[in-house]
């Protein structure tokens, strides 16, 4: 995935998917340093981790280059392992790019974020 560094902002140029099944524009995935608000789709959620990895490596292999998982402590509930999809700087960019998510995975939603 092609990188540049410009002062605290690092922007990601997502490339064309891998494989034919899933027709993906190109994604700018400009987010600042830590702490800055984002927005991306969230596609699954489980207290498994060792299942989402696979899941991870199974929307990477479906086109989804820029998929990551964030750790979140729901106290009582216990830690949740959610897979995401993109980082996006407006809520538009992501509704846009969520249509093209939504052919795998149709439950997938936006969420506004923070890293």
């Amino acid at each position: 995935m092609p990188s540049s560094q410009e002062g605290d902002k690092i922007t990601i140029t997502r490339s064309a998917p891998k494989k034919a099944e899933v027709s993906t524009p190109a994604v700018n995935t400009a987010v600042s340093t830590p702490g800055a608000a984002f927005y991306t789709i969230q596609i699954l959620s489980s207290k498994d981790q060792p299942a989402l990895e696979k899941s991870l490596a199974k929307a990477k292999s479906s086109g989804f280059d820029s998929a990551f998982i964030m750790t979140h402590d729901l106290g009582d509930k216990g830690i949740w392992y959610r897979l995401y999809i993109g980082k996006f700087q407006t809520k538009s960019e992501a509704d846009t790019y969520l249509q093209n998510v939504r052919s795998v995975y149709p439950d997938a939603f936006v969420k506004a974020s923070k890293i």
